[in-house]
């Protein structure tokens, strides 16, 4: 995975996608890019040299950049309360990484008491800023009810949008959802459809669900998901606009 899109990880207990976003490379004249340049090649501790006046300057990017360099201990000891404070600084700037960073943080508890619904919160503006990550913990949310009441509408509605930037999770959880008539109307070929993109995206139980699911369709149901799967493109991000 490029160093300066996202490293991920996946929470088990709760499956929810919890998403450490590296500000990216930019054009800038500020010195941020000879830190992302010292990251890649992985002289830590140089990056951290660099972002951190910038950070204290009020720099939001090396802010949520130097908050994952403290939630994973590259370059300095593993601190979680050092990279929530630094998170909360870029979040406080409206920096969009840094939101999904925050919420993953509340939801877990590291470095602060669990806060699910201060998570949400975070999640949600994330989200609604198309990052794909905060749309895919809110369809587990809801799903689940984590710090909301369980609402399969809501999460179908943010699986979807997730799906749409190619999420295989949300692909597979939306694709049992059709399967299940949850948040949507049951549909064996819309289902279908989902799984075998998650499937082509890397999902391991979209494949064998695939599989199952294939079994109890017709010949003619399995070729139109097929054909729709085909035709499928990932959707651009784009800003959601929430119902009043």
């Amino acid at each position: 995975m490029n160093v300066l899109g996202s490293s991920r990880f996946f929470l088990a207990p709760l499956m929810v996608a919890s998403v450490f976003l590296l500000s990216p490379m930019i054009a800038r004249a500020d010195g941020f890019h000879d830190g992302m340049a010292a990251y890649s090649q992985g002289d830590h501790a140089r990056a951290i040299e660099i972002w951190l006046p910038l950070a204290e300057g009020g720099q939001a990017a090396s802010q949520n950049n130097l908050g994952n360099m403290y939630r994973q201990g590259w370059g300095v000891q593993r601190d979680y309360e050092e990279a929530l404070r630094w998170y909360r600084a870029a979040a406080a700037e409206d920096h969009e990484l840094a939101w999904t960073n925050l919420a993953v943080m509340l939801e877990r508890g590291w470095g602060t008491r669990q806060d699910h619904a201060e998570a949400v919160e975070w999640y949600l503006r994330a989200a609604e800023a198309g990052e794909r990550g905060a749309q895919l913990a809110l369809g587990h949310k809801y799903r689940l009810g984590y710090g909301v009441d369980v609402d399969h509408d809501e999460a179908a509605r943010w699986y979807e949008l997730a799906a749409g930037q190619a999420s295989a999770e949300a692909q597979y959880r939306l694709g049992m959802m059709y399967r299940d008539g949850r948040g949507v109307e049951s549909d064996p070929v819309e289902a279908h459809k989902w799984l075998i993109l998650a499937a082509r995206f890397g999902s391991s139980d979209a494949s064998a669900e695939m599989r199952r699911a294939a079994r109890s369709m017709t010949a003619a149901q399995v070729a139109e998901a097929d054909r729709q799967a085909e035709a499928w493109r990932p959707a651009p991000r784009q800003w959601v606009i929430r119902a009043e």
